[in-house]
């Protein structure tokens, strides 16, 4: 990977992953990614995320972000809401290979109502 991945339950982030082990069943979960200038800068990425436990795949589809930064976010939760497992989310360039920018594996253990 070339770049970096965190996660947040809010878009103000310094770039630092807060612990997701305690989470509200519909809460955003915010990643916030840097290319590290390694990349290059595109309009779209493509966000993979999936429930690592049972191999769904709650996210695989192109996402919109700000091109002038090395550094942007995407937010999601699932429409059914949260489940206590592991995850896994994966970015990737928009290009013919599906150049991978960055990932982040996170456990919830517990989901609040």
């Amino acid at each position: 990977m070339q770049g970096k991945l965190v996660l947040s339950r809010n878009l103000s982030n310094n770039l630092q992953s807060e612990n997701m082990s305690q989470i509200y069943k519909n809460q955003q979960i915010v990643d916030h990614y840097d290319t590290l200038g390694k990349l290059s800068k595109s309009d779209q990425v493509f966000v993979k995320w999936v429930n690592k436990d049972n191999g769904e795949v709650l996210l695989f589809t192109p996402q919109p972000v700000n091109p002038q930064s090395d550094q942007n976010w995407v937010s999601y939760a699932p429409p059914d809401g949260w489940k206590p497992g592991e995850y896994a989310i994966q970015y990737f360039q928009v290009d013919d290979k599906l150049t991978p920018i960055a990932q982040a594996d996170y456990t919830i253990g517990q989901v609040l109502d």
